[in-house]
């Protein structure tokens, strides 16, 4: 709206709400995260944080049925390969979700 209007005013305002909207969040979480971080004790191996983040970015986006084959068919392969060496069981259960997506995908075209 503030393009269509050309109100520099109004937008200006808009910048410096949401600005300071953001930075009094960032601000909120990284003092959360300083007690949290103080409070957690050291022996806590705080490893499975990298996956909930990806698991966390993961979810949103299994909108159609392929996507959850494919990602559903990735999580049994890396669990199921995981005594490969060398983590290669990451790169085949990415090859192997890739491929069970296109499969699902081309079947579903099919029909």
């Amino acid at each position: 709206r503030f393009r269509e209007t050309g109100d520099t005013r109004n937008g200006a305002s808009y910048f410096l709400g949401a600005g300071l909207l953001l930075w009094t969040t960032w601000q909120a979480s990284c003092l959360a995260g300083y007690w949290a971080g103080n409070v957690i004790p050291a022996a806590w191996s705080l490893d499975f944080v990298v996956p909930l983040c990806f698991i966390a970015l993961l979810v949103p986006a299994l909108e159609d049925p392929p996507t959850r084959v494919a990602a559903l068919a990735a999580g049994i392969a890396v669990v199921a390969l995981d005594a490969l060496p060398m983590r290669l069981s990451l790169v085949c259960a990415g090859l192997i979700g890739i491929a069970s997506g296109m499969l699902a995908e081309s079947r579903r075209r099919a029909r």
